[in-house]
């Protein structure tokens, strides 16, 4: 797979900023800040609460202002004031309404449109503590100073009652969501829940040990948290009323808490300043934000979890964003539903199409729109960019007009469709436009003459979009739930795609225009081959409708939108989901800028324009938008070496655009632990936008570890799913093989699964000798290749057959410098089980066939070299015979030169190598010395033997390409290489054999003669003749010890090696054709000048497993049985000797009866009864072994009857 390349913001003129290292060393030098901005007001700020809308902000303070500041500006506005401290703010669910407790005892009601007072609320007689308003907005409830709990009714603004079961000092209220339960904090150190239901305390939480300042009731109703002074953070059960853990602890009190909106953490305000992001689900280490050098008095989190809002003693409050959703402008202009979008060439202008039966143009430096196209009879439905300032529309008056965006007049009608026009799609040249109708034609027209072209007919019902991206191809979606592909140079029909379930909604096609993806009602988006038509993956989340989908600006990323609700966010090449983007009750289109800036999106009849996260106008973006700063948190934590617990949210974010995530960040550090917890969690495989994965990344820190668990721990079916983790590994096999995993052999057989398409052929007549392996650029498997499909198939008479293909890519041509590459890396892994993989043992059989002309060429040419030299060797006076063998002889020189080139550092490694070498400069040595006259005979016939003797040598490895001979010549090497001990034992035994002979000292040999009599022995050649008896008796015992030992040795030497290899034959083999490739492949250097590289599927056709299972079942099976025959026999054998046994016994007894010797006659009598005992021991076990062997023959027939 190609790299992504991206562009982003020039930081370093001398770095490369596409590199992880890089990334990761920004933001490890970054200590991550979520302060967004701050607001300053004129005393301490004691309550703080936002709009819904996250619009305004409203502060209470000491002095008794209420101060207003619209968010993203800086400017004070005074709603109002009391008297005395403003202790606590509360609103109505729509924010209209605000209510204000202060210590001057009164609680006061605001209007916010337009800011004014409504009213003072009079009743408490001292400091007012708190106020909520109920989920209805009809009433609010306050906690006084004075021991009461107030109800007040905010519809006409009175005093309602009195709760007389709370007589307490409330210091904080907090309501349910349903307004059924209402939670005091006391001065007592409880916390009552008082049931309105059923009027009374339902509970009182005891634990903490001071007054208790702050608390919050968890949207679902089954907790609460409260802070207090007594320097803790707690968290209740509402089911049992019982403490659940402590969540936070300090060594400061703490005046104020508050949750999250899902409930899954708590922020909590430290009298140091501090504020301090606690897990109330999980634990992990808490991630404090240094706001203030001073106490926090309050704290508000907005019902989106974007803002947290905080104010303190030091007369500021602050802003700080949790999460990276980005600012929307809204542009307003249309009076009814838009629903088509469409971005300029040149990114500058949008076109909206709109129900009030209009065009717009807008540009995205201005908020109200640059043109009105005008003309429409109907609603308009699509609308359509041109390169060359125009624009064409078409909608439910059945034409597509053309307009003039220089002037914003129309040019021209097009007319032709019988029913409304649903989409349309420009050529890149700006040549055609193609349009789909209701009327379920396609129509091809001409922006030169502005006639209709062609009709395209297919579908069956309503065409809803069209694509193009070149004037030779156009993709059309139905409501028919197909997908056509036409040529619109022709007008014809090419493809039809039938894999979705629904109507099909949204088509894209990529830049490169190799992919289109589509999205259907069905919920899932479909990635296409634009070459061969075939569905490459199916991208799921969810059941969601699919609307709309458009790709970025370069096609690396799709945008979804999702039942009219939701748009989310999916990386193209890592086939993954990266998470939701937006949400909005009513979304009906969206278009990204092609130069990555900028996402437009209708909803009803605005125009909403965000930032796109693959922005370079910022840094980088984290996706999913909620919690970014406790991502930034946990990588920050993670790159200075801090391997605490990771926080669940952070999993699958994402940095944008350089597509980097935990996993990359963790491999990165070698933390192989917490790799394998962030797995197990979840965490997604991606590649960077360099291409550089975590198993990459591990790969090139060296640690082996985290490379075991990201192949180990990433599941299989992950692998079979998507695909696009083989993108990224098919270019790092070599490194994998250098690396020798433990786990390779698992990734190569997830790589090479059997194909299960149910179109193909289960049986089927064979083209030659399977299997049979091809390489192909189709990703789908064409039976033809394999099997004659010209005689009809029959079950019967056919044989069972399986496909298999491969989901990586890999050069495989002779002599590349990948396939080269690879061959080297995979003979030198130390995994054996590699070789084992069914996608390692086509890869070699496919380039072994493919070399197997090139080695057989190479083999008669030596065989000739070896012709000559015989001739040479039997006629010494032939310079024709000398001059031949130079030839020959220089040709194996440029064999092995070529060799070297390719392969310096590991051809030496290689005896047949060295032996080559050695041959050629022999073979050189000897000609010139002939032709030379030097008259020395005896070196010419020295380097002749020496010649003959290893051509005749070398021959053995041509030999190698024959299957039995590989292993025979590994049966020689293996005896070789165990020769050590056989010979230290074997020379130990003759030298002390000699001594002992040679101690006799009439002795008529020397020492030398002695060790070569006694070495001959081994080999029965010896002469006694002469020697004195006690050599002799030392001859016979030498002889019989030697040989005894020689053929011991022999035994156990040729047993062990036979188990060795017998045990690894099969690795030992593939290893050497290996070698004999990587050989034939070194040589082939005129490939290597293709600077191309070509990769492809691997595809076999062969014998289905089941039945290749099946037949070695049987056999074992018969062996099981032949096994079994064997006891039975055995056993009979056992009886009947049993019997002749106690027979004899009987007739010793009887004879000694008779010599009347009592003491035999007793002990024989104590033998027999023995056997006896034994006898029916033995004939007990023999009957169960009978009954044994007769269920298992039971067993061994019903599956042979099955089968």
């Amino acid at each position: 797979m190609s790299k992504r390349q991206r562009s982003s913001v020039a930081l370093s003129a001398n770095k490369d900023m596409t590199t992880l290292d890089f990334k990761l060393s920004l933001l490890k030098s970054t200590e991550p800040s979520n302060e967004w901005t701050s607001l300053f007001v004129s005393s301490e700020v004691m309550c703080v609460l936002m709009t819904t809308d996250e619009k305004l902000i409203i502060a209470g303070q000491s002095d008794g202002t209420i101060s207003l500041f619209k968010l993203g500006e800086e400017t004070e506005e005074r709603l109002g004031s009391h008297k005395a401290e403003v202790k606590c703010i509360a609103s109505t669910s729509d924010s209209a309404v605000l209510i204000s407790g202060s210590y001057d005892t009164l609680i006061s009601v605001w209007g916010l449109t337009p800011p004014r007072k409504i009213s003072d609320l009079e009743g408490h007689t001292s400091n007012v503590l708190a106020v909520v308003v109920t989920n209805d907005d009809k009433h609010a409830i306050s906690s006084s100073n004075d021991r009461t709990v107030l109800i007040w009714n905010l519809l006409d603004l009175n005093l309602e009652t009195k709760i007389d079961g709370l007589s307490v000092i409330g210091y904080s209220l907090s309501l349910s969501t349903d307004s059924s339960l209402l939670a005091v904090g006391c001065n007592d150190s409880t916390i009552r829940v008082w049931s309105f239901r059923e009027s009374r305390e339902q509970f009182r939480l005891v634990g903490h040990e001071m007054p208790i300042y702050s608390l919050c009731i968890s949207d679902d109703m089954s907790f609460i948290v409260s802070a207090s002074i007594d320097k803790t953070v707690r968290k209740w059960s509402l089911k049992n009323g019982k403490q659940e853990r402590v969540i936070g602890e300090c060594n400061d009190s703490i005046r104020c808490v508050t949750l999250t909106s899902d409930d899954k953490y708590a922020i909590y305000g430290r009298y140091n300043g501090r504020l301090t992001i606690a897990s109330v689900v999980g634990a992990f280490e808490e991630v404090n934000i240094p706001a203030f050098t001073t106490a926090v008095n309050c704290l508000y989190v907005t019902k989106s979890s974007n803002f947290l809002i905080s104010g303190s003693n030091e007369c500021n409050l602050k802003v700080h964003k949790l999460s990276d959703y980005p600012t929307e402008t809204i542009l307003e202009g249309h009076k009814r539903e838009i629903n088509n979008i469409d971005i300029s060439p040149d990114y500058r202008y949008i076109a909206s199409a709109s129900h009030d039966h209009s065009v717009l143009i807008w540009s995205f430096s201005e908020t109200s729109p640059i043109g009105s196209l005008q003309g429409h009879k109907a609603e308009v439905y699509c609308v359509a960019f041109t390169g060359d300032s125009r624009c064409i529309s078409g909608g439910v008056d059945e034409v597509l007009k053309v307009w003039d965006l220089q002037n914003f007049s129309q040019i021209e009608d097009l007319k032709g469709h019988e029913e409304s026009v649903r989409s349309l799609a420009v050529t890149p040249d700006d040549k055609k436009v193609v349009s789909g109708s209701m009327d379920k034609t396609i129509r091809v027209w001409s922006l030169k003459s502005y006639e209709e072209i062609f009709v395209l007919k297919g579908h069956e019902f309503m065409v809803n979009c069209v694509a193009s991206k070149n004037s030779k191809y156009a993709v059309s979606g139905s409501n028919d739930h197909t997908i056509r592909v036409w040529d619109i140079r022709k007008g014809v029909n090419i493809s039809i795609l039938k894999e979705h379930k629904a109507e099909i909604s949204s088509i894209a096609i990529t830049t490169n225009k190799k992919k289109f993806i589509a999205g259907g009602r069905d919920g899932r988006v479909s990635i296409w081959s634009m070459k061969f038509h075939h569905l490459e993956a199916f991208l799921i989340s969810d059941d969601t409708t699919i609307n709309k989908l458009c790709l970025s600006g370069d096609s690396l990323f799709i945008f979804t939108q999702h039942e009219n609700k939701t748009i989310k966010l999916w990386s193209l090449p890592d086939k993954q989901l990266l998470g939701n983007l937006y949400e909005h009750k009513k979304i009906l289109s969206l278009a990204s800028s092609g130069d990555n800036e900028w996402l437009v999106i209708s909803t009803t009849n605005k125009l909403r324009i965000i930032r796109s996260p693959l922005s370079s106008k910022v840094q980088y973006t984290i996706v999913p938008y909620e919690y970014s700063f406790l991502f930034r948190a946990q990588v920050y934590r993670l790159l200075h070496g801090n391997q605490k617990a990771l926080i669940q949210d952070c999993l699958n974010c994402v940095f944008l655009p350089w597509n980097v995530n935990l996993l990359h960040v963790i491999s990165y550090m070698n933390f192989p632990k917490l790799l394998k917890l962030a797995i197990s969690q979840g965490a997604k495989f991606l590649g960077s936008e360099a291409g550089e994965t975590p198993l990459t990344v591990s790969l090139k820190r060296r640690s082996k570890f985290c490379a075991e668990i990201l192949i180990k721990r990433i599941p299989r079916e992950l692998y079979e799913k998507n695909n696009s983790i083989f993108e990224y590994i098919g270019e790092i096999l070599g490194t994998l093989n250098r690396a020798s995993l433990r786990s390779l052999h698992t990734l190569y057989d997830a790589a090479f699964p059997v194909v299960t398409d149910k179109t193909l052929p289960k049986f089927g007549k064979f083209l030659r000798t399977p299997p049979i392996i091809i390489l192909s650029d189709n990703p789908s498997i064409n039976s033809q290749n394999f099997l004659d499909i010209t005689s009809v198939s029959e079950e019967l008479v056919d044989i069972e057959i399986e496909f298999r293909q491969s989901l990586l890519k890999l050069d495989l041509e002779q002599g590349s410098e990948e396939s080269i590459k690879f061959i080297k890396t995979l003979k030198h892994c130390k995994n054996p089980e590699v070789f084992r993989s069914e996608l390692v043992k086509v890869i070699l059989l496919y380039k072994w066939r493919q070399n197997l002309p090139a080695l057989m060429s190479q083999a008669c040419v030596y065989l000739c070299l070896v012709i000559a030299l015989m001739v040479q060797t039997v006629i010494r006076d032939s310079p024709g015979t000398l001059i031949v063998i130079l030839f020959f002889n220089t040709l194996f020189l440029i064999y092995e030169g070529l060799q070297l080139k390719m392969r310096l550092r590991s051809y030496f490694l290689s005896y047949w190598n060295i032996l080559d070498l050695t041959r050629i400069f022999f073979l050189y040595a000897y000609p010139i010395l002939v032709f030379s006259n030097s008259g020395n005979r005896l070196a010419e016939d020295t380097l002749l033997a020496i010649a003959n003797a290893m051509c005749w040598i070398r021959l053995i490895g041509f030999v190698r390409v024959f299957d039995q001979t590989r292993y025979m010549i590994r049966m020689c090497a293996e005896v070789v290489k165990e020769m050590g001990p056989f010979m230290l034992i074997f020379i130990t035994a003759i030298a002390g054999l000699v001594l002992s002979y040679y101690a006799e000292s009439s002795s008529v040999y020397s020492f030398k003669e002695l060790v070569v009599n006694i070495y001959s022995l081994s080999y029965g050649q010896f002469n006694i003749d002469g020697d004195t008896e006690l050599q002799k008796f030392v001859f016979v015992v030498a002889s019989i010890i030697l040989t005894l030992i020689l053929l011991n040795l022999i035994i156990a030497l040729m047993g062990d090696v036979f188990q060795q290899v017998k045990s690894a034959i099969d690795i030992a083999d593939r290893r050497e054709m290996a070698s004999i490739i990587l050989e034939v492949d070194s040589i082939m250097w005129l490939r290597r000048f293709k600077k191309k590289v070509v990769r492809k599927y691997i595809q076999q056709c062969s014998i289905a497993e089941s039945r290749r299972l099946k037949n070695e079942s049987q056999q074992e099976m018969e062996e099981i049985l032949q096994v079994l025959a064997n006891i039975e026999q055995r056993s009979k054998i056992t009886d009947k000797t049993l019997k002749d046994v106690f027979g004899t016994f009987s007739k010793i007894q009887l004879l000694d009866k008779t010599n009347g010797d009592e003491k035999v006659i007793e002990l024989l009598g104590e033998i027999k009864a023995e056997i006896k005992d034994t006898k029916k021991e033995i004939r007990l076990e023999m009957m169960k072994t009978k009954l044994d062997i007769a269920e298992i023959r039971k067993e061994v027939g019903k599956i042979k009857t099955n089968k």
